[in-house]
């Protein structure tokens, strides 16, 4: 699916058009302008000079688009969320970070960009700056104020290896500053990866002590 906005440059379209025809994927090209204008002019007091309420219209326009489609012909929604970006929270809530799979999830940034260039993605496209494109000049790096190569290994140190802010900071020999940052991002984002919370009214409460498995296994067990 190719649903791009005017803020959306003419070389992203152009690359996506290139993967999707290089290997051969049918793709869908919707033009969203009309759709968003549509919510804009139809929601009061809608203040087009809020960056962030006004550019999360984008993602969550996109996702109602690919659920659509992934409805229409059976199909699951599979996202392209990164390592360092689900951690960050660096995702729109219900936008691009509704998704039924996440494919390169496991991976950060950096290891990401490499991947593809490995694959045979060219340069121009593996190494491209992040940027959602909610609004024009936006790039991940710039709002983030730091580097995606600085991000990802304060993050292997404080994720994978468990480290304090203080020993992060000491291993990587990243600034504690921007070791805090980062890990303030993480802390303040964790409602992002979570389901919705459910206040416990009843003897089993989904999301507190529901361990029921959800799965063919578990509803066999249940059923004998």
């Amino acid at each position: 699916m190719i649903l791009p906005y005017k803020t959306t440059p003419p070389e992203d379209i152009r690359d996506a058009k290139y993967v999707a025809e290089t290997l051969g994927i049918k793709y869908y090209y919707i033009d969203i302008d009309s759709i968003r204008n549509a919510f804009a002019e139809s929601i009061p007091e809608f203040d087009e000079s809020d960056k962030i309420a006004a550019g999360n219209l984008l993602p969550r326009i996109r996702m109602t688009l690919l659920y659509y489609f992934a409805n229409r012909f059976n199909k699951v929604v599979a996202g392209t969320g990164d390592k360092s970006e689900l951690l960050i929270g660096y995702f729109t809530k219900y936008g691009d970070g509704g998704v039924d799979i996440l494919p390169i999830g496991d991976l950060y940034k950096t290891q990401v960009r490499y991947l593809g260039k490995y694959l045979g993605l060219p340069d121009n496209i593996a190494f491209k700056p992040s940027s959602p494109r909610l609004w024009e000049g936006q790039t991940a790096e710039g709002e983030l104020g730091v580097k995606y190569e600085d991000v990802d290994v304060i993050l292997h140190a404080l994720v994978d290896y468990r480290m304090s802010v203080e020993q992060a900071a000491e291993a990587t020999g990243k600034p504690i500053e921007l070791v805090q940052t980062v890990w303030r991002r993480v802390l303040n984002t964790e409602h992002k990866r979570k389901p919705p919370i459910v206040p416990r009214v009843s003897m089993r409460t989904l999301g507190l002590d529901w361990r029921m498995p959800v799965n063919k296994t578990g509803v066999s067990e249940l059923m004998e």
